[in-house]
């Protein structure tokens, strides 16, 4: 993917035409004096935020109520072939893909599948999130060299980097799986012992004491059985009286079914409603559409992961969605059980309690009844905990696995990950020599969802603007390493170097010029005035001449509102 122009509806605006390969600069000019007026006020940063909105970002409130009836155009290419975006402002759930009118959702597919070869088992990747390794979207992206947006998980921003740098992703996916399935276990546990309905029955109060608990129920039920069965009452209730305990037995073996049934659905219910913590926006950039064709290596990985997928999250859901079904089943039987027999006990107590005799009789059968309720329930509430105790076990049996499994896959791939290192330590020590750079890729085998610990590091006394520098070796570095995209520019917002020196900055763009060409690529730059100007006191007057005058595509300035990118004065807060 190479993008080729930016442009709008309104005759004000000032198009971007971006070079096909090599640096593209779009420059800041400062006339005004004005302490409100800033080199970004001119729209620097904002061009990249419109790139990022022709490209699906989420809707803007503040493009909607400043401009409305907007319209803007991203023209680029994939694979060699001409395409383009178009999206309104007062309309942005759709978006014009050569002119066919698309949702977000079924863009984000379609981009997913020609530029990142996704398919529609990769919910856990996206578009919107692998696109903005190649163009950091807003000052949330520029605070980390491994944050790209603002909002991105952890674990989402490791497994999207993976899959970008060509390392074993469903490793990554599976330390997800496997850690928010025990969160998840131990969620529901904490939610059994806070249940009101156990705390009624645990004699103690105490959960720990359950056991105890179920020892003096089982000792009352014996005596009261017992006490129950010497019970003597007038011979003219014998045969009414046996009817009656025969249906009290039947009731409470019927209510305890009834009980029971209702749990297991509760649980299932818990396990089914659970979903991964994070926002509905972020979940929706997850699901994707397939159907192209790839590379060998990443229709596997694409087969390993509807695999683990089906293995984790299908069966589970269709063995859930089964034994609910079977359930609801039962528990509506044990009802209409249970509705009979009250009917017919009420008519048979009614019967004895006109005739007298049987005050005591009842409050037994009902004492003993509740006691057999409370034993069944702390039984079921003592299996449940049991089932939870075991599958996580199993869980961190697996994850122990994982752990050595990972290890073993960087053991037998060093040659992958040392040319992933290595592009990284060769851009730092061309910015900054020999001074330590590093970037190390290792197995994390923490109680986290991180499946690996990517580290860049430049040593703090190389100077001022550290920071910015790690970002720009390591975008370099997915550029050079990427295994999984069709994506050929590399996008960057002058804050990137706000505190970067002068020689530093020469530096990056001398890497750019070469790695450009190397890889027949586009890097866009913005850059202030102030900066360039401080480029021509450590370049040569050929260097900058080459790499930054016959670069300039588009200079933005203040001196008038026709000056600035959009061509109008208009108080914009995009981020």
């Amino acid at each position: 993917m190479k993008l080729l122009k930016l442009s709008a509806n309104k005759k004000s605006f000032r198009p971007v035409i971006f070079n096909k390969e090599g640096i593209s600069l779009v420059t800041g000019r400062r006339k005004s004096s004005s302490d409100a007026d800033t080199y970004n006020s001119v729209g620097k940063s904002l061009m990249i935020f419109l790139i990022h909105f022709c490209l699906g970002l989420k809707k803007s409130d503040a493009l909607e109520e400043k401009l409305a009836d907007w319209v803007f155009r991203l023209d680029f290419e994939i694979k060699g072939v001409s395409h383009y975006s178009c999206r309104s402002t007062s309309n942005q759930s759709k978006i014009v893909y050569d002119g066919e009118d698309l949702s977000l959702k079924e863009y984000w597919k379609k981009m997913g599948r020609e530029i990142f070869g996704l398919g529609e088992d990769d919910k856990n990747l996206s578009f919107r999130s692998l696109i903005t390794r190649f163009i950091r979207n807003g000052k949330a992206g520029y605070v980390s060299f491994d944050r790209f947006m603002s909002g991105e998980q952890d674990d989402k921003a490791l497994l999207n980097t993976s899959f970008l740098l060509g390392l074993d992703f469903h490793l990554a996916l599976a330390k997800i799986q496997y850690r928010e399935e025990f969160v998840n276990i131990q969620k529901q546990e904490k939610n059994l012992d806070k249940d009101s309905s156990m705390k009624d029955v645990l004699l103690h109060g105490d959960v720990k004491n359950v056991d105890v608990d179920i020892m003096n129920l089982e000792r009352d039920i014996t005596k009261l059985s017992t006490d129950i069965e010497n019970f003597e009452i007038a011979s003219d209730y014998g045969i009414v009286k046996k009817e009656a305990d025969d249906i009290s037995k039947g009731l409470s073996i019927a209510k305890n079914e009834s009980f029971k049934y209702q749990m297991f659905l509760d649980s299932i219910e818990k396990s089914l409603s659970h979903k991964p913590d994070i926002s509905k926006d972020r979940l929706l950039s997850f699901f994707e559409e397939a159907q192209v064709s790839l590379a060998d290596i990443i229709v596997k990985r694409i087969e390993d992961v509807e695999r683990f997928n089906k293995g984790l999250i299908e069966d589970r859901r269709r063995i859930l969605l089964e034994q609910k079904k079977e359930y609801l089943r039962l528990l509506d039987e044990a009802k209409k059980k249970v509705s009979q027999l009250e009917k017919e006990e009420n008519e048979k107590l009614q019967y004895l309690n006109s005739h007298g005799a049987l005050e005591d009789f009842v409050k037994l059968t009902s004492y003993l009844s509740d006691k057999k309720i409370s034993l069944e329930r702390l039984n079921q509430y003592k299996e449940l905990h049991s089932q939870y105790s075991v599958r996580k076990e199993e869980i961190k049996k697996a994850m122990a696995e994982e752990n050595i499994k990972t290890q073993q896959y960087l053991d037998s791939n060093v040659d992958l990950t040392k040319k992933i290192l290595s592009y990284f330590h060769d851009y730092a020590n061309k910015l900054y020599g020999e001074k330590g750079a590093s970037l190390t890729i290792e197995n994390n085998d923490g109680e986290n969802k991180l499946r690996y610990n990517i580290n860049a590091h430049i040593p703090a006394d190389a100077g001022d603007g550290v920071s910015g520098a790690k970002m720009f070796c390591f975008d370099w570095t997915l550029m050079s390493a990427c295994e999984n995209r069709f994506v050929d520019c590399l996008v960057h917002d002058s804050r990137l170097m706000s505190e970067t020196d002068p020689r530093q900055i020469a530096s990056m763009l001398q890497i750019a010029f070469e790695e450009t060409n190397r890889l027949k690529c586009q890097y866009i730059l913005t850059l202030n005035e102030s900066t360039i100007e401080n480029l021509k006191m450590v370049m040569t007057p050929e260097e900058f001449k080459e790499i930054v005058e016959d670069n300039q595509v588009l200079e933005l300035n203040d001196d008038s509102d026709e000056g600035k990118l959009l061509g109008i004065q208009v108080d914009l807060e995009y981020e």
